[in-house]
């Protein structure tokens, strides 16, 4: 993916489109528990599935964002996002599908630093860290893995070592979708039937 010109100027290499979408389920409420779910446009779509499975038994609040775990207001913006709701039990963390620019090792470096700090700044809240989902190439029919699944792939076993390292649970996202390329739409992003799969799999695990 092409960078903007932008990291000339900031010193921040970006995506050519750069986003930040933050979502409060039920804002007034501040007795129902709370999930936070800190991720990609992939926490996006399940994110909305969870809140319906829960039915309000709990809310998940979400902060998905393009930034790259590079990118020095990733954690500036995490807090923000806490500052405004201090009563989540559950922080739910995956950035795999972003910051293509580093290498394995960059991504795994930037990634103990930043699970390091999420984890110390959600001291009392169970933290998860969630596996990057594949990516399929749609164009053929039936569609395959796409190259960039084993870059994701070799990112998820950094993930694995990081969060070992800090004795953090995982959820495999990954494995959940593997073996069904029917629910991408784009190759990237999945259907209602791909999102569910992946809210019942984090639903299962929180439980």
């Amino acid at each position: 993916m092409p960078f903007t010109y932008q990291d000339h100027v900031t010193g921040t290499t970006l995506e050519t489109y750069e986003w930040d979408n933050i979502w409060w389920e039920h804002a007034p409420d501040k007795e129902t528990p709370r999930i936070l779910a800190i991720g990609d446009s992939i926490s996006c779509g399940w994110r909305g599935v969870l809140n319906r499975i829960l039915d309000g038994k709990m809310y998940v609040d979400g902060f998905g964002s393009s930034k790259a775990l590079d990118n020095p207001q990733l954690l500036p913006s995490i807090s923000l996002m806490a500052s405004q709701q201090p009563q989540c039990q559950i922080v739910l963390f995956n950035n795999g599908l972003h910051g293509f620019h580093l290498t394995t090792g960059q991504y795994q470096a930037h990634y103990t630093t930043v699970l390091q700090t999420i984890k110390k700044q959600f001291a009392q809240q169970k933290v998860f860290v969630l596996l990057t989902t594949p990516v399929y190439d749609v164009a053929v029919n039936p569609p395959v893995l796409a190259e960039r699944t084993k870059l994701v792939t070799a990112r998820n076993q950094a993930a694995l070592e990081v969060a070992a390292s800090l004795d953090i649970p995982v959820i495999d996202l990954y494995t959940a979708v593997i073996s069904h390329p029917e629910h991408f739409t784009d190759g990237v992003h999945l259907t209602e039937d791909g999102y569910t799969l992946l809210a019942n799999t984090i639903l299962d695990a929180i439980k």
